[in-house]
């Protein structure tokens, strides 16, 4: 049989690309359910491994019973709405490289990722070095923990769900980097300010908290130049006003679309963004000024659903020119 090597050298462009597109559309098209693991065993995927009994997060995992869904901010399934140091402790962890990165993650109580961390479009390292990055839905791809990597002063993240958290934790215990972890209702205290030293600080609440809490914060920040958000319009509006207007920078967005509308639907959000800061700068008292974003790139992902993939738009927003 001839090599695929040998194949695609003797095709033009186009022909490659219909390749490669049939065999998404076939994949998309016969895709199995994978929001929840099988109980019978963890598979043992390239680069995926269930935590050895010798390492100290690991035991017996927990009964699945009376566990239901929530809706948090990441779409988790829990078993209880305030887990235990003894619930954390029991449970099934798996952890992932990515990029060098250890991530660890309880398959039970969190969605499984449905892309890879996306790479982090900053060019100029000495930038990362002197910015803040936004998280405002940590989840299993662990965004922050990419930011951390490539080199971002501060990351501040949220989530709601504790099984997130926990795995955040583990992640930074293991690759050696600070974590604060804050409540809602710490906001005002000394504890937080002296945190914000740390190089990763998260908050267990809802995105809805993360516009005031960030402007409380911003005077004690370096500039914030990269922000993950979701698709929906509070965080969206929280990404665009985060941002540093004098500086701009790079929002990810986490969406899912049809596979016919991928390229339509990341333009309408495009458009949404630019109309969000223009009618920002507009507040800020810059009338005339007009900043126009453009669409980095497109990463897409997996699906949990036939005709329906998950995408990471990169959108790039241009300093406020004053």
């Amino acid at each position: 049989m001839e090599s695929w090597g040998n194949l695609l050298s003797n095709l033009e462009g186009d022909e490659i690309e219909g390749i490669f597109q049939s065999v998404s559309d076939h994949r998309l098209d016969n895709s199995t359910d994978t929001t929840r693991p099988s109980l019978d065993g963890v598979r043992h995927d390239s680069g995926v491994s269930v935590i050895s009994a010798k390492e100290e997060d690991t035991k017996t995992a927990p009964s699945p019973q009376n566990t239901t869904s929530s809706h948090e901010t990441s779409g988790s399934v829990v078993a209880k709405a305030s887990p235990t140091r003894e619930d954390f402790d029991n449970a099934l962890w798996v952890t992932t490289k990515v990029n060098g990165i250890t991530q660890y993650r309880a398959p039970r109580y969190t969605t499984s990722p449905t892309t890879s961390p996306p790479h982090i479009t900053i060019l100029n390292p000495s930038i990362a070095k002197e910015s803040t990055a936004i998280d405002l839905s940590i989840s299993p791809s662990s965004f922050a923990l990419q930011c951390a990597t490539a080199g971002f002063s501060k990351t501040l993240c949220w989530d709601t769900n504790p099984w997130n958290i926990e795995g955040l934790r583990r992640s930074c215990v293991k690759n050696e980097w600070n974590l604060q972890i804050h409540h809602g209702d710490d906001r005002q205290s000394k504890r937080l300010k002296s945190s914000l030293r740390s190089k990763i600080v998260a908050f267990v609440e809802g995105q809805d908290s993360a516009s005031s809490r960030i402007e409380k914060m911003r005077d004690q920040l370096p500039p914030i130049r990269c922000v993950r958000c979701e698709d929906s319009s509070t965080s969206q509006a929280t990404a665009a006003a985060a941002l540093d207007p004098a500086l701009g920078g790079w929002i990810y967005v986490q969406a899912a679309f049809g596979t016919e509308f991928v390229m339509a639907s990341a333009n309408q959000i495009r458009g949404e963004f630019e109309e969000m800061i223009n009618v920002l700068d507009n507040t800020r008292g810059f009338w005339e000024a007009v900043r126009r974003p453009r669409i980095e790139y497109i990463q897409r992902g997996g699906s949990h659903a036939a005709g329906v993939v998950s995408c990471v738009i990169v959108i790039y927003i241009p300093p406020l020119r004053i």
